[in-house]
């Protein structure tokens, strides 16, 4: 491209002379000029340039001239000028005077994120250490307007670095800073391609995804050329170019490559001096300019040979800089090469600063899109890196920091390729170990996938990706990254990294799942989910089972009998849809039809093509055992276009000892499947708040005792239903049908059970049946329970979850009142014991409890949740810090109180009154950040969620004591700051999945309640708006309430009073609350 070949800087044999000659050139040269925004490039640090055009590759775009205000500040520090024509404001206001930033020692031998405190070293910046001669370098120039290119300090330093580890080949070169390598692509893209002439770039077949993103916006077209261990096919390119047709692609012949050359993003390739050599002759053979994106060329490490492969523990200057492949720009003779360096993976990502490097030319047109654009990278970030990479480590500095980096990510690769050596099976994934970058690269074989003949690799593809979301495993999909994603997908990778876990964590965590992969179900062993050990392993089911069903508890602490329990009534429409056969045949009796009871088919079964099933003393027992062959066949939602008799609810075996165990699914029917597999996959996690040290006790507490007890087992399948039938959108409508049948017929099971449980305790029965098992007291209540998590997942209460929690109270004050139970016991006794907590408490504030006299009354023993510590209970279910949970009691008996006060006619005592200001004053106080978090998930959803409870029990307890609150101001102003203080948090967090929502409905009534700004009021809509439209029941009522009270002008409209007042007229039943 007519570029001299002169060099600027000879080739001295080591670092050390390169970076004496460097030193050498600073004290002989004119010191830089401090002063605001003043101009630099890198003529200033190295010898004059030669001449170059490129213009034939440059976009119209790139006709722009530099900025006009941008050139005027080159006289901006004229000695005696003052200045009067640029809006530079002054440092004198600028509110940080010094920063101070500790910086590890690397001139140590030891690891200098190892180091000790007492080696580090503490670099302070002052806002006019330029003027006090402290520093080239202050507050006040990196802080104002500077230019585009970057400051002089760093471009310096820039410069330098370039020459000592590129050497450029060529004389006309120059640097310019950048907002990181993704700003620095994008507008290297629009200086570069037009749109309007059809302009197409090459780049490999899997590149960056960013990138994709990049150029299609753009109308770019990307086309990729094939790859191989060493990245990129030279062969395959120059096959591309000759072959072009531009009718055919649909674009101009390329004038650009895109390619990362080492430890490339997302293979993880690294192309050797040889293949770079090749590619680049293409490139000149083709006048095809060369985008070199760098973020890893540091991060270049020996081979991985195997276990034990050396990690080098000290490397030199000289022996770490010439063991790097060189760099396209070192071998560029022809100015065709814009090389883009960046901090983000060597320094900090959040700098945003890096690097290009090109001919002048280039960056001349870069600098005009950069002014009008970004204006340069911070002078935040400029100062603080300089500080850290010239003036306190130097060159010689930065590289042992990049030595040191490179060794550290050598040990997390190796540590990832042997954990993938113990865990990964071989036949299936296959890999090349990276000699750079952060990434791996594994190629699934997709004809090993039991349906790769009848499915596409995207859905394959998804599926597994999905899977292993689920046990605890997140990577990249390979279709992410594909050059050309409208072609035809025809194999299978995933892109791992080994950047961001810890050498040890890699070892620990890296367990990924591939059974689901490989046709086997994943309920085989759930334990097996990142890091849990197998649950076999850790419970005896069969102790565990006999030591807490089948030995009842001592029941000396009841005082009277137990009423018999009748639980809550299915829904009128669902009863008189579905009338109950009592002596028909077991087709119709499992789907609570008629049974004509005509033999040997009767007329239903006629009617509806199904298989006609009589009672007999073998298919009683053995009704819903599949055929064989099916026993052990994945999980998975059947296919819609079964035959009918498939999509019936079928129950299973009743004997105890015929009842599935732990993981197999031999005695669930086919539409029983689909609801284990969402409690397993989905439910399950939804409905804890952490990661339990124990395992989640949805799972590792339940499974073992459905095992061996029918009832639990039912109300697993019942909970899995009803989270999967109000969260499916996809399933026909026979399908979702046969999914709610197969639900509600678990539900009636554990019902029906219950009934016959509790009619035993009061002698009505005199033994239980094989299906029902023992009437142990802390059995009948964790059923109880268990069907209370049903109403919860369900959303549609319809009141039963009151009923539930009445019937609890006898059983809470047995297990609270029993000796400390064995160890095997204690964590299941204080779940138990949490689950009442949190429903108990779940429930104290809702519109139910405004209006109704019908309260449940929560036993004392759980007042303080200290008692679950006996239990070693986690807290994860309830979620919230202990302190303002043990206050929700009080607010609702003193809210009772009050409001039978009320109904007599008596205002509120002094007394009690000073026991309200008090209570008051304990839920204002409240900090949740003296608790300990315990290891919940999310920190930030978990205050959000604490703001809004606590916000919500406050206005609750002022509501009970101010009958109308708009009509004191102070209190009014005082309710207006708490709703905005909750909005923003209660939209986030109701809106997403995150499993604080559930605890939010009726609080966030409450703070809706109170809102009167329309802009309140639009938010708090858009939340209740947004997750109605996919959750049934109590929300969609909650949504109406508050807007039939918006849109109400009567004054008692407000607050909680305000929604009682609403549902008494608008006769909203409170059985939907």
């Amino acid at each position: 491209m007519g570029h001299s070949t002169a060099t600027t800087l000879d080739s001295p044999s080591g670092s050390h002379v390169k970076i004496g000659l460097m030193r050498e050139r600073r004290a002989t040269a004119t010191k830089i000029r401090p002063g605001t925004a003043a101009m630099s490039d890198s003529d200033m640090f190295k010898l004059p340039p030669g001449d170059g055009t490129l213009q034939a590759h440059f976009s119209s775009e790139s006709n722009r001239p530099p900025c006009i205000l941008k050139q005027a500040a080159g006289y901006i520090n004229t000695p005696g000028l003052i200045s009067l024509g640029g809006g530079l404001p002054s440092s004198e206001y600028f509110p940080i005077s010094e920063i101070a930033i500790r910086i590890p020692d690397v001139s140590q031998k030891q690891d200098p994120l190892d180091s000790p405190a007492s080696t580090a070293q503490i670099a302070r910046i002052g806002k006019y250490d330029t003027a006090s001669g402290i520093s080239d370098y202050d507050i006040s120039i990196a802080f104002n307007y500077g230019q585009a290119t970057g400051s002089p300090q760093m471009m310096r330093w820039v410069t330098e670095h370039v020459e000592l580890v590129y050497n450029p080949l060529y004389a006309d070169w120059a640097v310019c800073l950048t907002v990181g390598s993704t700003g620095a692509l994008e507008q290297t893209v629009r200086m570069l391609c037009d749109r309007s002439r059809n302009d197409s770039i090459l780049t490999e077949e899997y590149t960056f995804a960013t990138a994709m993103e990049t150029f299609v916006p753009q109308g770019i077209k990307a086309f990729g050329v094939k790859m191989d261990e060493e990245g990129l096919l030279p062969s395959h390119m120059d096959h591309v170019l000759e072959t072009w047709d531009e009718e055919a692609r649909g674009a101009r012949k390329p004038h650009l490559l895109y390619t990362v050359p080492s430890g490339q993003n997302p293979t993880g390739a690294t192309q050797s001096l040889e293949r770079r050599r090749e590619i680049y002759s293409v490139c000149q053979k083709h006048n095809i300019f060369i985008i070199e994106d760098e973020p890893y060329y540091f991060i270049q490490m020996k081979p991985y040979t195997g276990r034990g492969t050396d990690v080098a523990e000290s490397e030199t200057v000289d022996d770490f800089l010439s063991s790097l492949v060189p760099s396209y720009l070192s071998m560029d003779v022809d100015g065709r090469v814009l090389r883009m360096d960046s901090f983000s993976k060597v320094l900090v990502p959040g700098s945003r600063m890096g690097w290009i490097t090109a001919s002048k030319e280039v960056i001349q047109k870069y600098l005009c899109h950069a002014e009008v654009a970004n204006q340069g990278p911070s002078g935040i970030s400029q100062l603080i890196v300089w500080k850290l990479v010239d003036e306190t480590w130097g060159h010689e500095g930065y590289i042992n920091w990049l030595i040191d980096l490179k060794t550290n990510y050598t040990r997390r690769r190796n540590a990832l390729l042997a954990a993938c050596e113990d865990y990964l099976p071989t036949d299936i994934v296959s890999w090349t170990p990276p000699a750079a970058g952060m990434f791996l690269w594994l190629k699934l074989d997709h004809t090993k996938h039991p349906d790769y003949r009848h499915r596409s690799l995207g859905d394959i593809e998804e599926e597994i990706f999905q899977h292993s979301i689920k046990q605890g495993v997140l990577f990249a999909r390979g279709s992410w990254f594909r050059a050309e994603a409208h072609k035809e997908v025809n194999e299978l990778f995933l892109r791992v990294t080994f950047a961001s876990a810890a050498e040890e964590e890699i070892k620990e965590d890296w367990r990924w799942n591939i059974n689901k992969y490989s046709g086997q179900s994943p309920l085989q062993d759930p334990g097996a989910a990142k890091g849990s050990q197998s649950l076999q392993g850790r419970i005896d089911v069969s102790v565990l089972y006999q030591q807490f069903f089948l030995f009842p508890f001592s029941m000396a602490s009841s005082e009277d009998p137990v009423p018999p329990y009748r639980g809550a009534p299915f829904p009128t429409k669902w009863r008189r849809n579905h009338p109950r056969s009592k002596n028909g045949c077991l087709t119709c009796r499992t789907k609570r039809k008629k049974c004509d009871e005509i033999k040997p088919v009767c007329s239903s079964c006629t009617r509806t093509g199904q298989e006609c099933v009589w009672p007999t003393q073998e298919n009683t027992s053995q009704r819903a055992i599949p055929e064989d062959g099916n026993a052990n066949e994945p999980l998975g939602v059947s296919d819609p276009s079964t035959d009918s008799a498939a999509l019936q609810y079928t129950s299973r075996s009743p004997s105890p000892q015929a009842a599935p165990t732990y993981g197999n699914l031999a005695n669930i029917s086919d539409n029983s499947r689909p609801l284990y597999q969402q409690y397993l996959d989905v439910t399950a996690e939804m409905l804890t708040r952490g990661p339990c040290l124990d395992g989640n006790p949805f799972i590792h507490y339940l499974l073992p005792l459905a095992a061996t007890d029918t009832l639990v087992l039912d109300c697993i399948l019942a909970i899995g239903g009803a989270h999967l039938t109000v969260n499916d959108t996809t399933s026909t409508i026979q399908r979702a049908r046969a999914l709610e049948v197969a639900t509600r017929g678990h539900y009636a099971t554990v019902l029906a059970g219950l009934q016959k449980l509790l009619s035993y305790e009061t002698g009505q029965i005199t033994l239980p049946d094989e299906l029902t098992g023992p009437p142990t007291p802390i059995r009948i209540l964790l059923i109880l329970l268990l069907l209370c998590v049903y109403d919860h997942v369900q959303g549609h209460s319809r009141g039963s979850m009151y009923h539930h929690l009445k019937a609890c109270g006898q059983y809470i004050n047995i297990l609270t009142s029993e000796p400390t139970p064995p160890d095997e016991l204690k964590c299941l006794k204080g779940f138990i014991l949490e689950l009442y907590a949190y429903h108990a408490i779940k429930i104290t504030i809702t519109p139910r409890s405004f209006l109704s006299d019908e309260v449940v009354e929560i036993d004392p023993s759980v007042y303080s949740l200290d008692i679950l510590k006996e239990y070693k209970s986690r807290g994860f279910l309830l979620g919230f810090g202990q302190g303002l949970w043990e206050m929700v009691p009080e607010i609702s008996q003193i809210v009772e109180a009050r409001r039978e006060e009320e109904k007599r006619g008596v205002i509120a005592t002094t007394a009690f009154q000073e026991q309200y200001n008090s209570l008051l004053t304990r839920l204002e106080g409240y900090n949740a950040f003296e608790e300990d978090t315990n290891g919940l998930c999310s920190r930030e959803e978990q205050d959000a969620a604490v703001v809004i409870y606590q916000n919500g029990l406050i206005v609750y307890l002022q509501s009970a004591f101010h009958p109308d609150m708009l009509t004191d101001p102070n209190l009014a102003a005082e309710l207006e700051n708490r709703v905005g203080r909750t909005m923003s948090a209660f939209y986030s967090l109701f809106v997403s999945e995150s499993p604080y929502r559930r605890m939010l409905l009726w609080p966030g009534t409450i703070m809706a309640s109170v809102a009167w700004h329309q802009e309140h009021i639009r938010v708090f809509r858009a939340g209740f708006l947004a997750r109605a439209s996919r959750t049934p029941g109590a929300v969609k009522m909650g949504a109406k309430i508050v807007e039939l009270l918006w849109s109400d002008p009567d004054p008692r409209a407000f607050g909680p009073r305000g929604v009682a007042y609403i549902m008494t007229k608008h006769d909203i039943s409170l059985s939907l609350c």
